[in-house]
């Protein structure tokens, strides 16, 4: 018996004391070992290995104590970051990361955006994505040449919605240091 939803909610019960959010629980094959890969984050802030230890030394204690089993046969724990670039497939992982910063393929090209662009992830609800503040990815200079020729684009929207099935891909966009240090030099300072 392999019940990923009860083994999501004893994670969610171990996480949530440590301020950690369990992002995923699955099942893979290495070799001849079952693996159960729990993926974890922290909003605002990153995952260390001490997170990961810690939390996968609580959840294996948990599971190996819960009566009746919730996994049967052997199997090993592995307690991990999602990565700064995940692919966001579940509506767990939208919800979890609305407000994150992702980068966007659509099928078709979205006037002012095109079809690769950056924007805020907002909600999912009944397979609509809603994002705000979208921008559109800068190309590389050979396109951006072509593009000149051609007529100005009009200004992006400042919210969109998209149906699921109209994306190529949802991931998460980590903000290079750069960036984020330029974020920093804009925000107001506050006086005291």
């Amino acid at each position: 018996m392999q019940n990923l939803d009860e083994i999501l909610k004893l994670a969610d019960l171990e996480a949530e004391p440590m301020g950690l959010l369990v992002v995923d629980a699955r099942f893979t094959q290495q070799g001849r070992n079952r693996v159960l890969e729990v993926s974890i984050c922290r909003k605002g802030g990153r995952i260390s290995l001490t997170d990961c230890e810690a939390l996968s030394r609580k959840l294996d204690k948990l599971l190996d104590e819960h009566e009746p089993p919730v996994i049967e046969g052997r199997y090993m724990l592995e307690v991990q970051s999602p990565g700064l670039d995940r692919q966001l497939k579940t509506p767990r992982e939208y919800q979890i990361f609305a407000g994150e910063m992702v980068e966007v393929k659509a099928k078709e090209s979205i006037p002012g955006l095109g079809d690769h662009f950056t924007a805020i992830l907002q909600t999912l609800i009944d397979g609509v994505v809603s994002l705000a503040s979208p921008k559109k990815i800068e190309v590389d200079n050979k396109q951006k040449k072509k593009a000149k020729a051609k007529a100005p684009a009009p200004e992006p929207p400042k919210n969109i919605s998209l149906d699921l099935k109209s994306i190529t891909q949802l991931r998460l966009y980590p903000i290079e240091p750069a960036e984020a240090l330029q974020e920093e030099e804009n925000e107001p300072e506050l006086s005291v």
